[in-house]
């Protein structure tokens, strides 16, 4: 899990973060399937870039589905931020908390099976990130309405390559859901409107 500086263009630029992020996943989606490049040798690019004069304003709130959106795209990341000023004591401690969390995840997110359609069509789109019959799938809604996402314990769908009963539970945001799935089940998630979910999925 790396994170450093650079110049370039960057995903976020203005607005509602929700929305920079779909764009996050969007080009990612672009460089590994209509570019062949690995996505385990990919950086997301996060946050306002204060080259050549410029000053975007701080993108307040939904850090954590910005940070989500990269940490599904790649297990690397760059974050231009020269300076500190003008970020919020909340968000600065909301981008640690995530990047500790991918740490503890990487070798997870050294994998990546796309599922359902791309981000910005008006449903939920989404990654899992398996090795054999554990690991974690990002479920995001950018749309304005509750969603339910759907996806199979297999390897065409998930990447799910376990033989026995695996126990699912909603990681984030923490709330009490778990359900049991057996290889092949199909699995039916709500996730509510602009939001990130995040499964962790494991053997029983």
């Amino acid at each position: 899990m790396e994170s450093s500086g650079g110049k370039g263009r960057l995903t976020l630029a203005h607005g509602d973060s929700r929305f920079d992020g779909s764009k996050t996943r969007t080009a990612s989606r672009i460089r590994v399937h209509h570019q062949f490049f690995p996505h385990w040798l990919d950086c997301a690019l996060l946050f306002p870039s204060y080259a050549a004069g410029s000053n975007p304003p701080w993108p307040q709130g939904h850090i954590d589905y910005l940070m989500l959106s990269a940490l599904s795209s790649a297990p690397n990341m760059w974050l231009y931020l020269p300076t500190k000023t003008g970020i919020l004591a909340a968000d600065q401690a909301e981008i640690r908390k995530w990047l500790e969390w991918g740490r503890k995840n990487v070798a997870y997110l050294m994998v990546r099976h796309d599922l359902f359609d791309w981000p910005g069509k008006g449903v939920v789109d989404g990654s899992a990130h398996l090795l054999g019959d554990r690991g974690l799938i990002f479920l995001f809604n950018g749309t304005k309405e509750s969603k339910s996402a759907e996806f199979a314990l297999t390897p065409e769908s998930t990447g799910f390559t376990g033989a026995a009963p695996v126990e699912i539970q909603q990681e984030y945001p923490a709330v009490e859901r778990r359900e049991v799935s057996g290889p092949g089940a199909k699995v039916s998630w709500p996730v509510p409107a602009g939001s990130v979910v995040v499964l962790r999925v494991a053997p029983r």
